[in-house]
């Protein structure tokens, strides 16, 4: 099938001669006309030349014969000349319907509709190309048995029955006509096709054939359809936009008539304080809406005029901010003028779309002034603050940020924060970042390395801000680390002053009563030894038990000078001299591989002491410093020198009221005490040193005397560092002679005594010591 159908056809359609059956249509007509004009012309030429020149019959009768003869031949050469030409143009004409026919196939194998010829007695296909099987999914000889009715649904699209519209479309091409119209068509495998036909009645004899080209229109179908929704989506964009739009059309005279407006351009109008609707805009032209209905001023609508003539003559799009007053206030919006061009490219609409950006413009200037009273308050915060990035990179810095660490704010900027906190609170400072970004917030304390190395403890408090940024707040509490670290060891001195002022006054009461008992033990002891001849055998038992009580004596005079309940005797005292001496008798003792330093300072004030108890105090301290020095030797220094309280760099700041001081520093090399020693080494019979090297009185005897004179005794220590003690006494503005001195007065001849003691037993071995004298006793105060 295929193109040998359409070949037939076209054999059928020639009007030329050509080999087929006889008729009185492939008769040559032309030659048979001109051989009759010439048989004719011939004959009545030569019967005339004849008769006109010939008078003779008989020579008439003769040339009568020649001319027949001559006719012939002459007419028989004229006809081959004819025939020949005749046959000449026979056969072009053939080339030429060959390569028509050759054309026309080419042309209609190639063409992209389906073309197919319909037999109307039939009712069926007769002829089609490939793209018909093509489009209905079936070969050839499918599609020759077939028609359109049965590759169409019973009712088209418009719900009209197919049999009945084909009918008419058919009956109207077999009339003549060329109808064009839209067909719902169905393939083999029922896919529905809309096409678009055109009938054409074909001029053959003997039959009844309509040929008819078949268009696939579903693309054009699918591109109608968007275009309707394109035209649909865009006419919903244009009235539910949220910029005012309006479409202005362009016409002669720079006139730009409004021709359409979007709900937003008239809700926002409406918002300004004109209450229009868009009836009174559309069809008014620009210039007199602006005039009459807003009533801008007229350079302003000279300028919005200009505006839109630019956009029109350049054919760009043109943007611009728009200010202008209305009865609601001034308005900003940002204008966009867009020029609509048609297929010459001449700018036939102009779309003006503004959004009003009043409000943002409102809350820029509301963000500018927050902005700038934020950053007052970040540049004069007391407290350094960082902005950074979440990996810990510094973005921003303050004032008092430049301040504490000493870096410019430029430096600081190409840090991160893992360069200006300590190396050792790294690992600290990853964990809480990583915290951070969980919880949102975080309170630590890092050490912030300053330009010139120091450090310094920050009091950190970091929030996630809502982009992903860190801020930090860093408080400087050296001070208060100071202070805090000041108030534990005020509390410890506190607590340790309590401990050995309870101690003191449990060892005094005890020391008191068994004063009281050695009292009566050695008066009586005196007084037996008194009553016993030297050669008795019980006076060398009362002399061990005179030497065993003075021992006892001298014991508890140590306890009641640790408790302060010993009278002390205080004179203005010259402690130069004093340490001298002390350091000379403790010199003596000074093994080789110990060096001692003595550093006395120049017009040292006086102090109001007891220079027995004093010198016992530097011995004391001497003493211990080179107990822990003897293993291994070392270095003793013995300082005395004035010094104000507070002291402002002194790392020992005695608990002392401010004023003038004479200190007197006692510092080793030796091991050293630990913690624990250090909360006891006040404390009565408290030794480290091996039994039989001392009674663990001498530190607690010192405390008691410098506590006594109003001082204070600070140590510091630590194991393997050495041991200082600083004794701190009030400085005396007189000097050591103008003090005054006191003279023992001898009693009185005939005087009368008066003993007054709680305890019956001593009062009486008073009164039995001094019978010689007029003595009175008693044992309570009435």
């Amino acid at each position: 099938m295929g193109m040998d159908q359409f070949s037939k056809a076209s054999a059928q359609h020639r009007t030329l001669p050509a080999t087929g059956p006889a008729g009185s249509r492939w008769i040559p007509w032309t030659l048979v006309a001109i051989y009759f004009g010439f048989a004719v012309v011939w004959t009545g030429l030569t019967g005339f030349l004849l008769r006109g020149t010939l008078r003779d019959q008989a020579q008439i009768i003769r040339w009568d014969n020649y001319k027949d003869w001559l006719f012939v031949f002459i007419s028989t050469g004229l006809l081959v000349i004819l025939v020949r030409q005749y046959v000449r143009k026979i056969q072009q004409a053939r080339a030429q319907i060959s390569l028509s026919e050759a054309h026309y196939r080419r042309l209609i194998e190639t063409a992209s509709d389906a073309i197919v010829v319909l037999d109307l007695s039939s009712a069926h296909f007769v002829q089609h190309n490939q793209q018909a099987e093509r489009l209905f999914e079936m070969n050839g000889e499918e599609l020759h048995r077939v028609g359109p009715l049965e590759l169409s649904p019973e009712f088209q699209p418009d719900g009209q029955r197919s049999t009945d519209k084909a009918r008419a479309y058919v009956q109207q091409a077999a009339e003549g006509g060329a109808p064009v119209f839209e067909w719902m068509h169905r393939s083999r495998t029922g896919r529905e096709i809309p096409c678009e036909i055109r009938l054409l009645r074909l001029p053959v004899q003997n039959a009844d054939l309509i040929r008819g080209s078949i268009t696939d229109i579903t693309e054009r179908r699918r591109a109608q359809e968007a275009l309707r929704q394109s035209e649909q989506q865009l006419s919903l964009i244009f009235n539910n936009a949220t910029d005012m739009m309006a479409l202005c059309q362009v016409e002669p005279g720079g006139v730009f008539r409004l021709i359409s407006v979007n709900k937003t351009y008239l809700n926002a109008v409406n918002a300004a304080g004109f209450p229009v609707t868009a009836a009174d805009l559309v069809g008014r032209t620009m210039q007199e809406v602006n005039e009459f209905v807003y009533r801008f001023s007229a350079d302003y609508n000279a300028t919005k005029h200009q505006r839109f003539l630019t956009v029109v003559s350049s054919r760009q799009v043109l943007a611009y901010d728009d200010v202008h007053d209305t009865p609601a206030g001034r308005c900003f919006g940002e204008t966009v003028l867009t020029p609509l061009l048609d297929e010459a490219g001449t700018c036939t609409l102009v779309l003006y779309c503004s959004r009003d950006v009043t409000g943002q413009r409102r809350a820029a200037e509301a963000l500018a002034r927050s902005e700038e009273s934020y950053r007052t308050l970040f540049e004069q915060a007391t407290d350094a603050i960082f902005l950074c990035s979440a990996d810990g990179g510094i973005q921003d810095v303050n004032r008092r940020t430049v301040e504490l660490s000493g870096f410019t704010r430029e430096e600081l900027l190409r840090k991160s924060t893992f360069d200006v906190i300590a190396p050792e609170d790294h690992a600290h400072l990853k964990r809480c970042l990583q915290e951070l970004l969980r919880e949102g917030t975080r309170f630590s304390v890092y050490h912030y390395c300053r330009k010139d190395g120091s450090v310094f403890p920050g009091e950190t408090n970091t929030r996630l801000l809502p982009d992903g940024r860190l801020l930090a707040i860093v408080r400087d509490i050296t001070e208060r680390k100071v202070a805090e670290e000041q108030r534990v060891r005020l509390e410890h001195e506190l607590r340790q002053a309590q401990k050995i002022q309870a101690i003191g006054t449990l060892a005094g009461g005890i020391a008191h009563d068994f004063n009281n008992i050695l009292a009566a033990i050695l008066g009586n002891a005196q007084l037996l030894k008194l009553t016993l001849d030297a050669t008795h055998e019980g006076h060398a038992n009362v002399s061990q038990i005179l030497v065993a009580s003075h021992r006892a004596k001298d014991l508890v005079q140590q306890i009641l000078m640790f408790s302060r309940q010993r009278e002390q005797l205080r004179q203005v005292l010259n402690l130069e001299p004093l340490l001298k001496e002390a350091v000379k008798l403790i010199s003596v003792s000074l093994p080789p591989e110990i060096q001692l330093k003595l550093t006395i300072a120049s017009n040292l004030p006086a102090v109001l002491a007891d220079p027995t108890q004093i010198h016992q105090v530097v011995v004391n301290l001497c003493t211990n410093a080179l107990h822990a020095m003897r293993a291994h030797g070392g270095t003793l220094e013995i300082t005395l020198a004035q010094v104000a309280l507070p002291e402002q760099h002194s790392q020992s700041k005695p608990n002392l009221p401010p004023g003038r001081y004479v200190c007197l520093t006692v510092a080793d090399t030796g091991h050293g005490m630990d913690a624990e020693t250090l909360e006891r080494m006040y404390e009565p019979f408290f030794t480290t040193k091996p039994v039989g090297d001392g009674t663990g009185l001498g530190l607690a005897i010192s405390h008691g005397i410098v506590s006594g004179f109003d001082g204070r005794i600070d140590v510091e220590s630590a194991p393997g560092t050495g041991t200082t003690f600083r004794v701190s006494l009030v400085a005396e503005e007189q000097t050591a002679s103008t003090a005054l001195s006191t003279t023992p007065r001898s009693l009185v001849a005939g005087g009368r005594l008066l003993i007054i003691d709680d305890e019956p037993r001593v009062a009486a071995l008073l009164a039995a010591s001094l019978a010689s004298h007029d003595v009175t006793v008693a044992t309570s105060g009435r």
